[in-house]
């Protein structure tokens, strides 16, 4: 078979015209009729396929021959050297015992068509298998599972290995505008690939000594490191390697040090050279004529045990084919019983412009599951894809360098703490009933996110690592918990449609509005607060604050309020009867009210007030400090106002309110500055369990 190829020319008109009048003559000659030319634009060599020719059925018979058949096809493409093959459009039956294989260098298009696994009753199937191929495309059609009519009960199980599609040992390919539907398990998968190291064993416990290798090659006894003793022979495993525990849940359960450094030599172990800074899981290409290496750990104790199956071993040297530089693009996931997507293993892939959508149902029951390839997941972006009506829509278990930017989630996204150097950017999340759990062990990055009705956790399974939160959105949302050295950073925060909210944590230089609800061991510093009604849980620090038209209050588990160097402004803070013994500290405030009192205090709950060096202007027709409330608790506190400043000229008392019949309070006064008003009125100096002091 003669394949013509047209290629852009830019040299002139006339030989473009004598080049394709040549090609019509050349298929007119041979009568080449399965052989279409490309647009010159495209610069594709086209195979449109004969179904009769390769015994294929499309209208959804005969699963056996169309397997057969297309497969067949493909490699006659694949011969023959064509760029793309296209199929009629219609419905293809696929074997559930043979699935469509892709092969390399080709563009397969479903032409709108539907590929539909034959109704089965297996554990396992595959209908799209991306194996041993490279720059593969599948593109513009539907792969269609038996979820509905599969068999769950002949062979028991989960069947969540009933996959559309598998990515296994494969580079550099494409899935686009394909709509992946109703699988029994997984819509798309992916494997850690096959294992190309010849090696069992890897770096044992006693191949493992206190020491070190200087830049030359030579081994010493330098403490600070540990190294090998004897090398590895790297000479069949493949060109490249990576150390790591491939065995269970793998992670780093001998060797804890996660950096390395590789040291390679000749056949007679000659020095050849070194590689720094490497990191296990991580691949490491293998220098021309290196046949041994050795290894340096970046850790000072040796490993007290290793694995008993293996000799010992520590860290297993692998060179795992995981698929890699991977699109999936423009496609349609939905409907899957296990999983949208199950992440297996792989390296490199942007998954982008896609709609996850009513994927769960069973076990693990999420959109996105990044689970089993653990540690030798690396390097993921998801950008711009839609997540509707999953029961839940991301779990990450492990992986590293996961990036999630401006995708749109609706359901559960949990970040367990084994995933590293993850980041969510510009992302949208509404409408989640459970928590956006955000579990970290390394450097982790929100920013840009916009939450609406949801729940936030933040967790940190490591001190030394850094949280950075910053220019986020949160709409009607609980943020539950994050840790002490964690701050959400020049924010919004605003819950106007719900009441009750949950607030815990730092926040800085953010704008916190119309939220009602609770602040629970909540520091705020620098930020702008108003239109708010909070109630205090265990205790709050306000620091440089502007805060207005706000209502504090305290609650049952209130302890301390703290308000240092804020503006406030028509701001009222409220002990109430029901609330706990509580301790209030406003220092250094410029305040200015004009509506009501700037404390409501009830007498049996204000364990101890202090304002200390405050400026205050009262323009209300109320007092400042207004005693609400003795009917219910017997008074027991104190109140302490001393160095401040207050200008109050619409009402009589600085303190003022109901009497004291039972109890004791104390009033403690000094310094102070005040101008048009007295500083308490007079009822309170004839009542026998109310004590004035100034001091």
């Amino acid at each position: 078979m003669l394949i013509i190829k047209f290629k852009k020319v830019v040299i002139v008109f006339m030989r473009r015209v004598i080049s394709l009048m040549i090609s019509i003559t050349i298929l007119i000659l041979f009568n080449i009729n399965d052989l279409t030319l490309a647009a010159d634009d495209d610069n594709i060599s086209n195979f449109s396929v004969d179904i009769k020719k390769f015994n294929i059925n499309n209208n959804g018979l005969n699963p056996i021959e169309t397997s057969k058949g297309i497969n067949d096809a493909l490699n006659y493409a694949l011969k023959n050297k064509y760029d793309k093959i296209t199929f009629p459009k219609g419905e293809y039956c696929i074997s559930e015992e043979n699935p469509i294989t892709m092969v390399s260098n080709l563009i397969v298009d479903l032409n709108g068509s539907t590929f539909k696994v034959n109704d089965n009753g297996l554990q396992h199937y595959t209908v799209i298998d991306f194996s041993n191929c490279s720059n593969s495309q599948l593109i513009n059609g539907i792969i269609l599972g038996d979820r509905e009519t599969h068999d769950y009960k002949t062979i028991e199980g989960s069947h969540e290995w009933t996959c559309g599609i598998v990515f296994n040992n494969c580079d550099n390919c494409i899935l686009d505008n394909v709509t992946v539907s109703s699988f029994p398990g997984y819509g798309i998968s992916s494997s850690l690939g096959e294992n190309l190291s010849d090696l069992i064993i890897g770096v044992t416990k006693d191949n493992l000594s206190i020491g070190n290798i200087s830049d030359k090659g030579k081994l010493n006894s330098k403490r600070g490191t540990i190294r090998t003793i004897d090398p590895l022979n790297i000479s069949n495993v493949g060109g490249e390697f990576e150390l790591g525990y491939n065995k269970g849940y793998m992670g780093y359960p001998y060797m804890q040090s996660k950096a390395y450094s590789a040291y390679f030599y000749d056949e007679n172990m000659k020095f050849i050279s070194k590689v720094d800074n490497c990191k296990q899981y991580k691949k490491v290409l293998i220098p021309d004529k290196a046949k041994y290496v050795h290894f340096v750990f970046k850790q000072d104790y040796l490993p007290s045990n290793g694995d008993t199956d293996f000799n010992g071993t520590t860290v297993f040297l692998t060179n795992y084919s995981s698929p890699n530089n991977i699109t999936i693009r423009n496609c349609t996931i939905e409907k899957n019983r296990s999983l949208g997507m199950g992440i297996c293993g792989g390296r490199n892939f942007t998954i982008k412009n896609n709609t996850f959508k009513e994927n769960g149902g069973g076990a693990p029951g999420y959109a996105i599951d990044l689970e089993d390839g653990w540690e030798y997941m690396d390097s993921f972006l998801f950008k711009n894809n839609k997540f509707i009506g999953n029961n839940n829509d991301i779990v990450s278990c492990a992986g590293d360098n996961i990036i999630f930017e401006n995708n749109s989630f609706t359901s559960t996204v949990y970040m367990w703490g084994r995933t590293t150097n993850y980041k969510f950017l510009n992302n949208s999340f509404s409408n989640i009933a459970m928590n956006i759990n955000y579990e970290y062990s390394t450097d982790t990055e929100c920013s840009g996110n916009t939450y609406n009705n949801c729940r936030i956790a933040i967790t940190s399974k490591n001190k030394d690592a850094e949280f950075n939160i910053n220019n986020e959105n949160i709409i009607d949302t609980h943020v539950n918990t994050m840790p002490e050295n964690v701050s959400i950073i020049d924010s919004k925060i605003t819950a106007d449609n719900i009441d009750n909210i949950r607030i815990y944590g730092n926040f800085k230089d953010c704008h916190i509005s119309k939220v009602t609800g609770s602040l629970v061991s909540f520091k705020g510093e620098n930020c702008k607060i108003n239109n708010s009604n909070i109630y205090i849980q265990e205790e709050v620090n306000f620091k440089e604050n502007n805060i207005e038209d706000t209502n504090i209050a305290s609650f049952t588990t209130t302890e301390k309020i703290t308000l240092d160097n804020n503006q406030l402004k028509n701001t009222k803070i409220s002990l109430s009867t029901w609330g706990c013994p509580t301790e209030v500290l406003l220092k250094n405030n410029t305040i200015s009210i004009d509506k009501d009192s700037l404390l409501h205090l009830s007498a049996g709950v204000t364990k101890e007030v202090i304002l200390d060096n405050n400026t205050i202007e009262n323009n209300s027709n109320k007092s400042l400090i207004n005693l609400f409330d003795t009917s219910y608790t017997k008074a027991k506190g104190k109140l302490i106002l001393k160095n401040n400043t207050i200008n109050q000229g619409n009402s009589d008392y600085i303190f003022d309110g109901v009497k004291i019949e039972s109890g004791e309070f104390d009033f403690i006064y000094n310094n102070n500055h005040i101008n048009g008003a007295k500083l308490i009125n007079p009822i309170y100096k004839q009542m026998k369990c109310f004590n004035v002091q100034e001091k």
